[in-house]
């Protein structure tokens, strides 16, 4: 064992040890709270428990293999919602129109974003959907208007979820084919210059191919400029749907229009890319494997992952050193998302003392109060689709591709955080709704107070926070024990410490 592999023998052995010290067997610690915050939605007591059963290591490896862990009650919910695994010919036949056999494209919008609340609330897949929220975000398409919103239900089941933890050349390409993506960038529309097809004459559209270079993959400081995107944009040419050229689906949707292409030789990046002429589709498919592979989309994504799971640039140096192991990592494996995500959790778990924190989005945040509170997922997603809505979290509707932002002061606006205050009243007061089981329910003001503060923030709250709670509850004369109960618990929701993970 060399010192690298002992070192890591150590840091385990003292990470299980503090697990089980902390633990035990029934409450959440610190310890745990933080990690299943970064590792998912938040604790409950699944997860809980399964972490200290395997230790954090071991918790990851299942975790990065969600297909060994029995979902089954989830799946039983998300089986009332039949669109979820619809190909594009069965959306447009059963949503597709105002008498669609089964309902109108809202509704099946509807179900999308149920699905994904219900997902994030009940699943013990939970690395699973946080990875696919985060790639989901960066490869973001619109879900507003009828015929993107059936086809962003296709996209995020076929292109996205499947591919996370799989090679990224695959996810970038399953993507770029997609007719959601191809829609939402114009690519459908992307053919040689002089094209007589479909009624008109079509030409070069750089949209799509601007977006790929500067927002999923080398990102714009990369070293490309406005020749390389139009070389890019020809690759893709004749890229489009069977919809835009049948005006039906058939199969996944995608179709090459050879006739639409652009056949002349191209040269991207000063000839790091050389395609020869005539190479029709396969053109794209090269720009893709070149854009997937560089080592600019490996440093870029990598530090776009650091952000999300372990520390945002907020005033200070991202760690780049990780950022430059986990690029050789991306490098070495060829993408391999598997074997980086691996390498980026176990620092997530070394460093939870030493990691900046981060403001819950208002998905984690309306999940974790509900995961606390072991309530149930299958009550009401449509209310808290809603509810995520006026807090800034328009699940499916972000309407630029850069999609949501991932920095703390994005979601921490003085109005933002006033929505959270007001959802966390609405949720307490309405527990009954969602199920919701409490620890404490009544006793001293003090052990109300306490009692909230174990049960949603286990890492504890300021002392002259917790004092000021205690005293808003003594400051309610001829309260009942569920009146200050419920104050107790709203108010813990609105502290720093369970706002931020």
């Amino acid at each position: 064992m060399n010192w690298k592999q002992r070192s890591r023998f150590l840091l385990t052995a003292a990470v299980s040890l503090g697990l089980t010290l902390s633990l035990g067997c029934e409450k959440s610690s610190p310890f745990v709270d933080h990690a299943l915050n970064r590792l998912g939605y938040g604790p409950d007591p699944w997860t809980q428990q399964r972490l200290i059963e395997l230790g954090p290591f071991q918790y990851i490896e299942e975790q990065l293999d969600p297909a060994s862990i029995d979902d089954r009650a989830t799946e039983i919910v998300l089986a009332s919602y039949p669109s979820l695994n619809m190909n594009l010919s069965d959306l447009w036949l059963n949503y597709g129109d105002s008498d669609g056999l089964l309902g109108r494209p809202i509704d099946a919008r509807i179900q999308l974003r149920a699905a994904k609340i219900v997902r994030a609330i009940a699943s013990r897949r939970q690395l699973l959907e946080v990875l696919t929220d985060f790639w989901f975000n960066h490869f973001n398409v619109d879900a507003a208007g009828n015929a993107m919103a059936l086809k962003t239900v296709h996209y995020e089941f076929s292109a996205i979820r499947p591919n996370v933890l799989g090679k990224f050349e695959d996810l970038l390409l399953a993507t770029a084919r997609h007719p959601a993506m191809l829609d939402y960038l114009d690519n459908q529309s992307n053919f040689k210059d002089g094209l007589q097809a479909m009624g008109r004459t079509w030409g070069i559209n750089e949209n799509y191919a601007r977006e790929i270079l500067e927002l999923h993959t080398l990102g714009v400081d990369a070293g490309y400029d406005q020749e390389d995107v139009v070389m890019v944009a020809k690759a893709f040419t004749g890229w489009t749907t069977t919809y835009a050229l049948q005006r039906s689906w058939i199969g996944d949707g995608f179709q090459f229009l050879p006739e639409g292409h652009d056949e002349t030789a191209k040269s991207i990046m000063a000839g790091q890319l050389v395609l020869p002429p005539n190479g029709g589709e396969d053109d794209g498919r090269q720009v893709i494997a070149f854009l997937a592979n560089h080592p600019k989309t490996a440093e870029r994504l990598s530090r776009k992952l650091v952000a999300r799971f372990l520390d945002e640039e907020a005033g200070e140096p991202i760690r780049e050193e990780l950022v430059r192991e986990l690029s050789q990592i991306w490098l070495s494996t060829q993408g391999d998302l598997h074997a980086v995500t691996q390498r980026l959790l176990e620092e997530v778990v070394l460093s939870l003392g030493e990691q900046r924190q981060k403001v819950k989005r208002p998905l984690h945040f309306a999940a974790s109060i509900i995961r606390a509170g072991r309530g149930d997922a299958a009550t009401e997603p449509g209310r808290l689709a809603g509810a995520l809505s006026w807090m800034g979290e328009d699940l499916y509707m972000t309407g630029p591709p850069t999609g949501l932002p991932d920095q703390s002061g994005h979601w921490a606006s003085s109005g933002g955080l006033l929505y959270r205050f007001n959802g966390a009243d609405v949720l307490i007061s309405s527990s009954e709704a969602f199920d919701l089981q409490f620890d404490v329910e009544q006793g001293t003001t003090e052990a109300l107070v306490d009692g909230a503060i174990s049960q949603f923030t286990p890492s504890g709250v300021h002392p002259e926070v917790r004092r000021a709670i205690v005293d808003s509850l003594d400051g309610l004369p001829g309260a009942t024990d569920r009146e200050k109960a419920e104050r107790a618990r709203t108010l813990v929701l609105s502290t720093p410490e369970f706002l931020s993970h």
